[in-house]
């Protein structure tokens, strides 16, 4: 399976994928998205501002998807930039 490169992935396209996993409930504050998993209460912070960088959405998945037990498969078929 092909890695996406995830550069410059636009805020509204990172908050529709993370609906389409399922499990997750946003908050829509004036710069910010959250997006808080429902069952474990942990939370990620979306900046609005700008488009994301390949970093930041390599650490949300690393560090945010993945520990809550979401494959790889899963992410990239949703979180492709």
């Amino acid at each position: 399976m092909e890695r996406p490169s995830y550069t410059n992935c636009k805020p509204a396209d990172v908050t529709k994928a993370l609906m389409k996993l399922r499990g997750f409930s946003l908050y829509e504050g004036g710069k910010h998205s959250k997006a808080t998993h429902v069952k474990s209460g942990k939370a990620w912070t979306i900046p609005r501002s700008s488009l994301l960088d390949k970093g930041y959405m390599w650490d949300m998945v690393n560090s945010y998807l993945k520990p809550l037990g979401y494959s790889e498969e899963d992410i990239f078929k949703h979180l492709w930039c």
